[in-house]
């Protein structure tokens, strides 16, 4: 080996919750999903979150969750004045068994995010209670 080498060191890489100190990122969005071929509009009435925050360092671990909102593929997932393209936003932490949300579009897909400190957490399989809402 050659001299000034680093032999015999055992280096860990991605190990721990956080950024040496600073809090990380962490988010995962699910596709578009529609019903009928995106000839239908939904109506979203209540979504069930599923996430677990085993080995979180936090004192009150939360995430984010979004049920973002479209009328036509390629449109921004943003929201507008106007009102027809929207996010619906809520915190969830531990305790949270349900969220009631109202949402009406022809696209959907739920974001979760977190960025605080020593936040652990592992998505299970979300519920989303949706109707058909008719035609347009």
């Amino acid at each position: 080996m050659p001299d000034g080498s680093k032999a015999g060191y055992l280096y860990v890489h991605e190990y721990g919750l956080d950024d040496d100190g600073a809090a990380m990122e962490a988010y995962i969005q699910s596709s578009d999903f529609d019903l009928g071929d995106g000839d239908q509009l939904m109506l979203s009435r209540r979504m069930i979150p599923d996430v677990s925050f085993d080995g979180s360092t936090a004192a009150t671990p939360s995430v984010t969750m979004q049920l973002r909102s479209r009328n036509f593929p390629g449109s921004a997932l943003a929201s507008d004045s106007s009102d027809t393209q929207t996010v619906t936003e809520t915190t969830v932490d531990v305790y949270t068994e349900q969220v009631f949300v109202r949402a009406r579009a022809r696209q959907m897909a739920i974001k979760i995010a977190s960025t605080d400190l020593g936040v652990q957490w592992q998505l299970g399989y979300p519920r989303l209670d949706v109707r058909p809402d008719g035609k347009r």
